[in-house]
């Protein structure tokens, strides 16, 4: 169950709080995304947010940073416990805080605050240059676009 992984995170986090996957997978896991209801739960995610409900963003933000911070030293090195390098992780946390932002954005156009969500999308397109500067597979390539799409599309 997702709140039991969640807390095996944690528990590894607390044991080794430089576990890059330990870091990731949580931020993974408080987004929810997976499952067959990622539609769902961004609908979810943004009406939590636009209620200023942000602690699920809030938490998982704090991971995909700590996980970045973490994983910079690894490089092209595969980071313990993934098949996935130092450099993929950055690039797809980068991406997640770009989408973490980006649903700040739509909850502050739809709450009436045009100001904070030209701040937050200021933040989404930094997280996307800074997941660019990796090389990204077609996926996460494809995610980076259907990301910065979404920021066009609400205006910003």
């Amino acid at each position: 169950d997702i709140e039991g992984a969640r807390n095996e995170c944690s528990q590894a986090i607390t044991a080794d709080p430089n576990c890059t996957a330990a870091y990731y997978r949580k931020g993974l896991l408080l987004l929810n995304l997976d499952g067959g209801r990622g539609a769902d739960r961004i609908s979810d995610l943004l009406e939590q947010a636009t209620r200023g409900q942000t602690s699920d963003l809030d938490a998982a933000d704090d991971c995909f940073k700590q996980s970045i911070r973490t994983a910079a030293g690894v490089g092209n090195g595969n980071v313990e416990g993934t098949s996935l390098t130092g450099t993929d992780i950055v690039a797809q946390c980068n991406l997640n805080l770009a989408l973490t932002a980006v649903l700040r954005v739509a909850a502050n156009c739809a709450s009436g605050h045009p100001e904070y969500a030209r701040n937050w999308a200021d933040v989404a397109r930094q997280h996307i240059d800074q997941a660019r500067q990796g090389h990204l597979d077609r996926k996460t390539s494809e995610m980076a676009q259907a990301i910065d799409s979404l920021l066009s599309k609400l205006g910003y």
